[in-house]
C-alpha cells in the first residue's frame, strides 16, 4: 500500500480532531497489478471525502450527492480511481506498524 503525504495528512488531521470517537468516509484508490499476482500487488491511496463522525464505537454514513458532487470535481473515474469504505483502524494500524509506504 502507498499513502501520499497528502493522504496521511488527512488521516492526521481527522484523527487529532475527533480522536475520541470513530468517523468514516470513502477512500479513493488505484490499483497496479492484479490480485491474482499478490507479491506484485500494489494498492495507491489517493483520496479521502469524510463524510460521519460517529460515536466511541460505531459509525455509519449513507452516499448522497456530495460523493457524486467530489466524483466529478475530481474527475476520479476518468483517472481509474476505485472507491471504498473507508475505515480509519486499519489504516491507523498500517500507519503505526509502519506497513505503507509514503510518497
Amino acid at each position: 500500500m502507498v499513502m501520499p503525504q497528502k493522504v496521511l495528512n488527512q488521516i492526521k488531521w481527522l484523527c487529532k480532531e475527533i480522536p475520541k470517537v470513530e468517523w468514516s468516509g470513502i477512500l479513493f484508490y488505484t490499483i497496479e497489478g492484479s490480485i491474482k499476482d499478490p507479491k506484485n500487488l500494489v494498492v495507491h491511496l489517493q483520496d479521502i471525502l469524510p463524510m460521519k463522525k460517529g460515536t466511541a464505537t460505531y459509525t455509519e454514513y449513507e452516499l448522497d450527492d456530495s460523493v457524486v458532487e467530489y466524483m466529478m470535481d475530481n474527475e476520479t473515474m476518468e483517472k481509474g480511481w476505485k472507491w471504498d469504505i473507508f475505515i480509519v483502524i486499519i489504516l491507523c494500524l498500517y500507519i503505526s506498524l509502519g506497513q505503507i509506504g509514503l510518497n
